[in-house]
């Protein structure tokens, strides 16, 4: 029987994103545009999958308990609106491979929050696979040449780019800490629900004191971009999130995060066929690396309390 559902999650939700970051980096719309869209449509997706869940369940529609939603909530807020609003920006202006060598940082920064909140402990083996992995990352979006993918849709400092990525990992990070914590008694398409829906009121309330309005309209009008930013929105924040929640919920959350960090790797390929860039052997050398550190987690993941 196949025990590793967890890890296999976290591995989907690094497809789903790889290409959606593609996607992300060429929409003509604010990065907050961006969040809000995105969030509100998964919305809409994740209550109609969460009806169909719970339908004819006896137990009732909600499980979620007033800790569950402070806990989800403060997750949405930090993790899905301010981080991803952070990470998008990043794309814009970094491209969607360097935009991404910053989420290397991520796989540490939850580790060690897991370590210290939820008494994670991670044997030799999985640190050596999690610095393997990071290492692998890192190689593959630092090769020469990756500023020909830059869309330069919404130009600005390189080195702004790099501090908001480093501020999204941050977010994301403790946003990832706090739904595990919140999701600790109820289902994963609940707590992907609840954490979807918080995020979207928050951005529509703050989208609309921030006067984002003409932004909105302007993306309405563009049947073009709202294709592609539906398109990215279904794979990054519906069926990507729900992965990622279930890689939380199902093994630890250092685990998690390294799994979930392999975008870098999975969008080499798309870099290929759809920009029509080369793939120096540096490259390919950091994929077997982090490819080499994904197979040293699933060989040994006998962990020491799981919290």
């Amino acid at each position: 029987m196949f025990h590793h559902w967890g890890e296999s999650a976290g591995i989907g939700a690094a497809i789903c994103w790889a290409i959606a970051s593609l996607l992300y980096a060429r929409v003509a719309v604010s990065a907050t545009t961006i969040t809000v869209y995105k969030n509100s449509l998964a919305t809409i997706v994740m209550f109609v999958a969460l009806y169909f869940v719970n339908r004819g369940g006896s137990n009732g529609f909600w499980h979620a308990n007033l800790r569950a939603w402070w806990f989800l909530g403060l997750s949405a807020v930090i993790g899905l609106l301010v981080g991803d609003a952070w990470y998008f920006r990043s794309l814009q202006i970094l491209g969607p491979r360097r935009g991404l060598v910053i989420t290397a940082l991520t796989p540490l920064v939850s580790a060690g929050l897991g370590w210290y909140y939820l008494a994670e402990q991670l044997n030799s083996q999985t640190w050596l696979a999690i610095l393997s992995t990071v290492c692998g990352i890192i190689i593959v979006v630092a090769e020469p040449g990756v500023e020909q993918e830059r869309p330069n849709l919404f130009p600005a400092d390189p080195r702004w780019g790099v501090m908001l990525g480093i501020g999204s990992v941050m977010c994301q990070s403790i946003g990832a800490l706090l739904a595990k914590i919140g999701m600790y008694d109820i289902g994963i398409t609940e707590g992907t629900f609840i954490r979807l829906f918080i995020a979207s009121v928050a951005g529509i309330v703050g989208g609309r004191l921030l006067g984002h309005q003409g932004q909105w309209a302007k993306l309405a009008r563009s049947r073009e971009q709202l294709y592609g930013l539906t398109l990215a929105a279904f794979l990054g924040t519906v069926l990507g999130v729900w992965l990622m929640l279930a890689a939380f919920k199902l093994t630890t959350t250092g685990v998690a995060a390294t799994l979930t960090s392999l975008s870098p790797v999975f969008v080499m390929p798309l870099v290929v066929v759809f920009l029509r860039q080369r793939i120096s052997v540096a490259a390919v050398v950091g994929a077997m690396l982090a490819m080499f550190g994904v197979a040293l987690m699933f060989v040994d993941l006998r962990f020491i309390g799981t919290g």
